[in-house]
């Protein structure tokens, strides 16, 4: 897709913010926060020690984690023993970092993209990028080793490539059908919620399969189908092959299920490979359905919009972090994503037609990624919230560039309303922030005294 100056100059912006919060003071702290304790030993696992382990996502984005981290010089010389153990000198923190760096620093870009793909105009659609690159909630997300940005990147990426391959050539279009289901393979590789993005794209392409009016037409967009999905199939299965091929070793997944054919250049065996993946598959959707174990930080879905319970990362001293995100992102898409959807039933009503397929997209992408959530029973926490809120906060855009075209706003009203918006969002940031990078407060009971305002604050809509 061709991009006017205008947003080339809006995407560098974009780019050059998310760089500069997310890369500048990567390694700090070097300390173990939160689920880098567990993702840290897998990482160690594929890029050093090749020793089985298990775990209840798929492996592709932490594949991509020991990667960066292998090439960043990291050699598996840390046991990830616990939440704020200190890193050694020798460990590249902002190696391990690095992918979900890259990954946040990417997302905003990609919100962008995806709203102008959605016929939102450049002010509307800055505003989308703004708010993605001002979340506190994904820039903390995106400053550890997890696996969040990568979901979130392959997800919104899958649906923009889709997208894409509607409004351009004929050889474009199958290039970007290919990067769909590339990302939406990725997208599952990362966690099952990935699921949403292929189920997104399945709902999409059924739909433009029932508008078809002629058989070349229906065999055109069943076959644009079967190129994503087959896409999608290969970098799935790749991602579990290279998963068999870098953990040859006994380990501590072997309490959990050992390989019966063990997969090496020399013994390769396709049948021993599936059957190997869809055991394991049937092992970890059961491990994960039944985790019991309840957190002091877990929240019910319901809760999430609100962020009612910020989950504590990690403490030293009067420095502390927590996964809590800006009330101007989360509080305001959640309010216009309500009215959006309540204005859009009052208009279906009356009109007897139907939503408009520009603002369909991104709903029926919210209830997809939400409604499994609703259903899960073990403790889950605000951050499972990520994907379901920007597809809200997509939403909630899509309505108000229609109602402002409907309204007729001027350059100049659109401009200084979408400026209000941002220049709230980066207050929000900045007073977030502390709780974010894990900022001294102050002396200890100072430190607490405020930690304790700002996530009362935002806990508190």
């Amino acid at each position: 897709m061709r991009f006017a100056r205008p947003d080339t100059t809006l995407v560098l912006i974009l780019f050059s913010v998310g760089l500069l919060t997310h890369f500048v003071g990567l390694a700090s702290p070097r300390q173990v926060v939160f689920d880098e304790v567990h993702f840290g030993k897998f990482i160690t696992a594929y890029c050093c020690t090749g020793e089985r382990f298990f775990d209840i996502h798929p492996p592709h984005a932490k594949l991509l984690i020991a990667g960066a981290a292998w090439l960043g010089g990291y050699r598996g010389n840390f046991a990830f023993d616990h939440i704020g153990q200190p890193y050694e000198a020798a460990i590249p923190v902002a190696a391990l970092r690095s992918v979900a760096a890259i990954t946040g620093t990417l997302f905003p870009l990609i919100m962008y993209l995806l709203l102008r793909q959605l016929k939102v105009g450049r002010t509307v659609a800055a505003i989308g990028g703004a708010l993605a690159v001002l979340d506190n909630a994904l820039l903390i997300q995106t400053r550890l080793i997890a696996l969040d940005g990568v979901l979130l990147c392959a997800t919104f990426g899958s649906l923009a490539c889709y997208l894409a391959s509607r409004q351009t050539q004929r050889v474009t279009t199958w290039g970007y059908l290919v990067g769909a289901g590339v990302l939406a393979g990725l997208a599952v590789g990362t966690k099952f919620t990935g699921l949403a993005a292929l189920a997104l794209l399945g709902v999409a392409c059924g739909v433009k399969l029932l508008q078809q009016k002629t058989s070349a037409q229906y065999l055109r967009a069943v076959a644009e189908g079967v190129v994503i999905l087959a896409a999608a199939s290969v970098v799935y299965l790749a991602g579990w092959a290279l998963h068999f091929s870098l953990l040859p070793l006994p380990g501590p997944g072997d309490a959990f299920h050992v390989p019966a054919t063990l997969l090496s250049p020399a013994t390769w065996s396709i049948s021993s490979f599936f059957h190997e993946t869809f055991t394991l598959h049937k092992i970890m959707l059961a491990a994960n359905y039944n985790l019991t174990a309840g957190h002091p930080s877990a929240s019910p879905w319901w809760s999430w919009p609100f962020m009612d319970t910020p989950v504590f990362y990690w403490t030293d001293g009067p420095a502390q972090i927590y996964f809590v995100g800006n009330p101007v992102v989360w509080w305001g898409a959640t309010l216009v994503f309500v009215v959006a959807v309540l204005v859009s039933v009052v208009q279906f009503g009356q009109r007897r037609r139907p939503v408009a397929p520009i603002l369909w997209v991104p709903l029926v992408g919210y209830l997809i990624a939400m409604i499994p959530l609703v259903r899960v029973p073990r403790a889950l926490f605000l951050y499972h919230y990520l994907t379901p809120l920007y597809f809200s906060l997509l939403v909630g855009l899509v309505w108000l560039e229609r109602y402002q075209l409907r309204h007729r706003w001027s350059e100049l009203h659109l401009t200084r309303f979408a400026s209000g918006i941002v220049i709230a969002a980066v207050i929000g940031w900045l007073i977030i922030s502390p709780l974010t990078y894990g900022t001294s407060l102050g002396t200890t009971a100072a430190g607490q005294s405020r930690a304790a305002q700002l996530l009362f604050w935002t806990s508190t809509p």
